[in-house]
C-alpha cells in the first residue's frame, strides 16, 4: 500500500466537494417538511418524481426524463409542474426546460429544474407531466419525498 501525495489527495478532496456538499443540502431540513410528489410519463418516455428542496426563492424542484427503447419520436420540450391542494385541485403550475434526450443511448435521460415561490400547506402535492398545454392527469398516491432541506 502506497500513501498518497499531499497533492493527490487534495486533487481528490477538491474533486470530491461538490458532491458532499449537494448530499449534505440534501439531508439537512430545516423545517421537517415533508411534500408529497408524483410523476406521469408516457408509454414512450418516463418521468421521475421530483425532488423538492428548499431554495431562498422558495422551493427547487427537480426531476430526471428518460426515453424509453428505441423510439424515433421527439423528445418532449417541457415539463408542467403542478401544486395541488388536499383535495386535487390545481393552485399553482409552471414549466420547465427539458433538454433534448437523443436517441443515442449515452444521452436517454435529461434533467429539469425549477425554482417555485408557492407556499405548502398540510396534505398538498407536487404532481409533474410532460407539458401538453393542459393539466396533468389527475393525481394518484403521491409518494412522499425526503424531508425538504
Amino acid at each position: 500500500m502506497q500513501a498518497m501525495p499531499a497533492s493527490g489527495a487534495r486533487t481528490a478532496w477538491v474533486a470530491a466537494l461538490p458532491a458532499v456538499l449537494f448530499f449534505a443540502s440534501c439531508a439537512t431540513a430545516e423545517a421537517g417538511e415533508t411534500i408529497r410528489t408524483q410523476a406521469h410519463g408516457t408509454t414512450y418516455f418516463e418521468l421521475e418524481a421530483p425532488a423538492v428542496y428548499t431554495d431562498p426563492g422558495g422551493f427547487r424542484i427537480v426531476g430526471r426524463a428518460c426515453r424509453l427503447g428505441q423510439t424515433v419520436l421527439m423528445s418532449p420540450e417541457f415539463v408542467r409542474i403542478e401544486h395541488l391542494s388536499a383535495t386535487g385541485e390545481v393552485v399553482h403550475h409552471a414549466q420547465a426546460y427539458l433538454p433534448e434526450m437523443l436517441l443515442r443511448s449515452y444521452q436517454r435521460c435529461s434533467h429539469y429544474s425549477a425554482t417555485v415561490a408557492w407556499k405548502f400547506q398540510a396534505d398538498e402535492n407536487v404532481n409533474v407531466c410532460f407539458e401538453r398545454g393542459k393539466a396533468c392527469p389527475p393525481s394518484s398516491l403521491a409518494q412522499p419525498a425526503a424531508a425538504a432541506p
